[in-house]
């Protein structure tokens, strides 16, 4: 009962500093939450952690992390994380001349 109980307080106040409710909004808050749930095996919040590292929302950008938690949420079934893992796998690489113009910030 506990453990269920932990789960819902940290989905209500993942949600309240999410949304700014009775609390300032806060992604930082938000990630960690996430990060929390994700460790713990939840499929939800390791796709929203996911997406969070991707949109670099409340954490640095890290594209290598997005991806890591998302395989692991969409390896537990979830169909958005499957979805955007497939897309990653999908999408054609850069030409070399793209990818040196990227890194140049143009």
């Amino acid at each position: 009962m506990k453990h269920i109980l932990t789960r819902a307080i940290n989905i209500t106040l993942c949600l309240a500093y999410a949304n700014g409710e009775a609390v300032p909004r806060d992604p930082a808050q938000v990630a960690d939450f996430y990060r929390n749930a994700a460790e713990q095996g939840n499929a939800k919040a390791q796709s929203n952690l996911g997406s969070r590292y991707l949109a670099g929302a409340g954490v640095a950008k890290d594209t290598p992390d997005g991806f890591k938690w998302l395989r692991k949420a969409a390896g537990q079934g979830t169909a958005r994380s499957r979805q955007m893992v497939r897309r990653k796998r999908c999408s054609p690489p850069l030409p070399p001349a793209s990818r040196s113009i990227r890194r140049a910030g143009m």
